[in-house]
């Protein structure tokens, strides 16, 4: 019996790495292929514009994170380990208050870096800014449904999570490099990229929390929700 136990345990080791590991592997393979063509393209100051301007947004984007996703995946953890049938609740709770501080904290993100960079030689296209600071919105998103995921211990989701992501940012890379070579079209590529990974990441927690709406409830607790409906 205890012999199959460590069987059980070490075949299930294995399998976290192997999930955890081949995306690793994919976003560097794809990275060091797309990324060299990418700057060779767009050269030293078209690159460094964004850049910049990202700098400048991530200054400021803690008033919309406000360390909930770090919280969120601590506390989402503790129940599905004590009471995994409140995880739906729990998860939603959070949510709504990533999306309060993510309303709240838009602006004075984007006007913050607005005052920061105007006036620059390098920030003469208002609509890279807008772009940008979307581009930080999804991605402000995109951690706290992958942190989520995370310590609902979803590696088969997060490892589809991490390579679509990856594959998605490579031939964003691609496309800017041989098809639209400027500041605005990295822009794009890069909002195109984090509205994508958050939209699949978002189903895929969906798909998640319906496995715990049928298999993680209390007896009874399934039959009660729908005759009290």
């Amino acid at each position: 019996m205890i012999e199959a136990q460590r069987v059980i345990e070490k075949n299930y080791l294995i399998k976290v790495l192997t999930l955890a590991g081949v995306p690793k592997v994919v976003t560097f393979t794809l990275t060091w292929l797309s990324f060299p063509l990418l700057l060779r393209a767009l050269g030293p100051e078209s690159f460094g514009t964004l850049v910049f301007i990202g700098a400048a947004l991530a200054l400021f984007e803690t008033a919309m994170d406000f360390g909930i996703s770090s919280a969120s995946g601590k506390a989402m953890a503790e129940v599905r380990a004590q009471t995994p049938w409140a995880i739906r609740g729990e998860f939603f709770a959070w949510a709504r208050l990533q999306i309060l501080m993510v309303a709240v904290g838009f602006g004075p993100m984007l006007l913050g870096a607005y005052l920061m960079i105007r006036g620059s030689p390098q920030f003469q296209d208002v609509r890279i800014l807008w772009i940008a600071a979307t581009t930080v919105l999804f991605s402000v998103g995109f951690n706290f449904l992958r942190a989520n995921l995370h310590s609902i211990l979803s590696f088969k989701f997060l490892a589809v999570l991490e390579i679509t992501d990856s594959v998605s940012r490579s031939l964003g890379f691609l496309v800017v490099a041989y098809g639209f070579p400027t500041v605005f079209g990295l822009a794009l590529a890069g909002l195109f990229t984090a509205a994508t990974s958050t939209a699949l990441a978002t189903g895929l927690m969906i798909q998640e929390l319906r496995h715990y709406y049928f298999c993680g409830h209390k007896p009874g607790d399934i039959l009660t929700s729908r005759t009290s409906t």
